[in-house]
């Protein structure tokens, strides 16, 4: 079983004696107990625990053996990043814990640990069988993760934007797909529960909160992408139903989730004829397409949502008729930082995989630790970290203070955030050379995984539009 890293920065310590909010309580009593760190050959790299020196130049030569076949072959235990965590601390520089509260770094201590030990061991095997892990995202809502935003009367966790983004940004360097898909979960669960009348809250958001039943969320559509308000699904009013007819394309757990937050036509064309209504499995006239094939993200099932008068109550539509479009982009504020989140645990882990073959690759008779070329992208890799970082934690708390510059800076930091981690991951592709390239390295599944992060929750093309026009109005 793998344990997380005592040393992650200031948040690998003990948790904090005493915790202001009841969901912390919970992730501290729920958490499990690392065992002690594996030697240092399990996790890859030359091993520590030899006494002679027969023995140490055994295992010096075995380290440094160039065939392929003995270099696959260590490697290929380094199943998971955060493997390494455990045989090194992280320098100072990249450290995620820095300029965090005590209490913060007791939420990124539990995330830290379910990823060790409930992720990153199956990372490999979700992505290659497509397994969707319905269980360990269970077990994560055990520790608050299904509604880490939503009110703690319904069953959230109720803590803010900065901490949500700390929590995704750990999970995320354990498996990035499956975090990326809680991240959604989370987004419909406070949707619910920022614009649902006190019966509807009560009715979903438990269920949600402890990931009994999954969300999805439902906007895209064949023919509307980018230009959302095109969008052409429709729900005639009948009586106290609507009646829905049409389809939403690549949506996030289509098909294996229980509840659909669907944005739908109620009025004439343009935004303000939207609606937001929920939907559940096993309503009538609700299927759903084949199952899709995809580059990354394969943690989590992709299929399109049909509707062929699909009759839901009006007693699920959120907030007012004509307030669906609103009600989906606040929706995206919020899920602009998560997905940036995400892309911040897959860089962060791929800044440790290089470093770590950096040290152990050995070219042209020394490590390639000493190329001055490969020091430098090292070092751009780590600045581009760090800055995306801080881009990303300050858009969340300006969306968590409500400042009316919020819309825009998550905008900033999913464009900025995404881009720049998904570099950064590809870079520490190219420094594995050929074994970036093959499954049996983590860093290749990084970059496929994210790179989908700079298409969805608003294309990075359509956050350049957003800034722009802020900096270009009247």
């Amino acid at each position: 079983m793998l344990t997380p890293c005592p040393s992650f920065g200031a948040g690998g310590g003990n948790a904090p004696p005493s915790w202001s909010r009841k969901s912390v309580t919970v992730m501290q009593k729920k958490a499990r107990p690392g065992g002690s760190p594996p030697s240092a050959a399990n996790a890859g790299g030359p091993a520590t625990t030899t006494t002679t020196p027969g023995c140490r130049r055994a295992a010096a030569a075995a380290a440094s053996s160039r065939t392929a076949m003995a270099w696959r072959a260590a490697r290929r235990r380094v199943t998971a990043p955060l493997l390494l965590l455990r045989q090194r601390g992280i320098a100072s520089c990249i450290d995620p814990s820095v300029g965090l509260t005590e209490e913060q770094k007791g939420f990124q201590k539990v995330a830290l640990d379910f990823a060790a030990n409930e992720m990153a061991p199956h990372m490999a095997e979700w992505d290659e069988k497509e397994i969707f892990p319905v269980e360990t995202m269970r077990k994560a809502a055990q520790l608050g993760f299904g509604g880490i935003y939503v009110k703690p009367d319904v069953g959230g966790s109720g803590l803010s934007r900065l901490d949500t983004s700390i929590i995704f940004e750990a999970l995320s360097t354990g498996c990035t797909s499956t975090t990326a898909y809680i991240s959604i979960h989370n987004m419909c669960a406070w949707m619910i529960d920022t614009f649902g009348n006190e019966e509807q809250r009560h009715r979903f958001c438990p269920s949600l909160c402890s990931m009994e039943k999954f969300a999805s969320y439902c906007l895209t559509e064949p023919g509307s992408g980018s230009d959302a308000a095109s969008l052409l699904t429709s729900a005639k009013r009948k009586g106290d139903t609507y009646v829905l007819n049409g389809s939403k394309a690549f949506i996030s757990g289509g098909g294996d989730t229980d509840v659909y937050v669907v944005m739908c036509r109620t009025g004439g064309p343009g935004p303000k004829g939207i609606s937001c209504v929920v939907l559940e499995k096993g309503t009538p006239g609700l299927s759903f397409g084949k199952k899709e094939k995809k580059v990354g993200w394969n943690s989590q099932p992709t299929r399109a949502v049909i509707f062929e008068d699909c009759v839901v109550p009006v007693g699920n539509r959120l907030g007012a008729e004509g307030q669906g479009f609103n009600i989906a982009m606040k929706g995206l504020n919020g899920g602009r930082i998560n997905i940036a989140s995400c892309s911040l645990g897959a860089a962060h882990a791929s800044v440790l995989l290089a470093q770590e073959h950096l040290t152990v690759r050995k070219q042209f008779g020394e490590s390639l630790a000493n190329n001055q070329y490969l020091q430098f992208r090292l070092a751009e890799m780590a600045t581009r970290l760090v800055a995306a970082r801080l881009m990303v934690r300050n858009a969340a708390q300006a969306l968590q203070d409500g400042r009316e510059d919020a819309a825009v800076l998550c905008s900033m930091a999913k464009l900025f955030a995404t881009d720049e981690c998904f570099a950064i991951c590809n870079q520490a592709l190219q420094m594995h050379g050929g074994y970036g390239y093959l499954k049996d390295y983590a860093v290749q599944q990084f970059v496929r995984d994210i790179r989908v992060h700079q298409i969805l929750e608003g294309t990075n093309e359509v956050m350049r539009m957003i800034v722009a026009r802020n900096l270009l109005k009247g």
